[in-house]
């Protein structure tokens, strides 16, 4: 499902996950599907104190995994338990 957005009378625009508003460009939007299932539930004030909690740290999570995915990469050599080199992706060193 594509959620759109519309900003003081604006054109209609698709939004994916953490894109940014025209009115907010710092603003990031989540629409990934586990968060808005989980925002549901965590709206629900029949939904008990410790699930509250729970939920607050998945979304969080959550969150961070989409604010964290287009971090930048480098090829890196890695050994493995065999003394056998393989290359692999790690975060880049900043």
């Amino acid at each position: 499902m594509t959620a759109w957005y519309s900003f003081m009378g604006a054109k209609l625009v698709p939004l994916r996950a953490m894109h940014t508003t025209p009115g907010f460009p710092t603003l990031r939007i989540v629409s990934h599907p586990l968060v808005q299932h989980k925002l549901s539930i965590l709206r629900d004030r029949e939904t008990p104190t410790k699930i509250f909690k729970e939920l607050v740290d998945e979304i969080a999570m959550l969150m961070a995994y989409e604010a964290t995915s287009d971090l930048p990469l480098e090829d890196a050599t890695v050994p493995t338990e065999r003394d056998v080199f393989e290359t692999a992706r790690k975060m880049c060193n900043r």
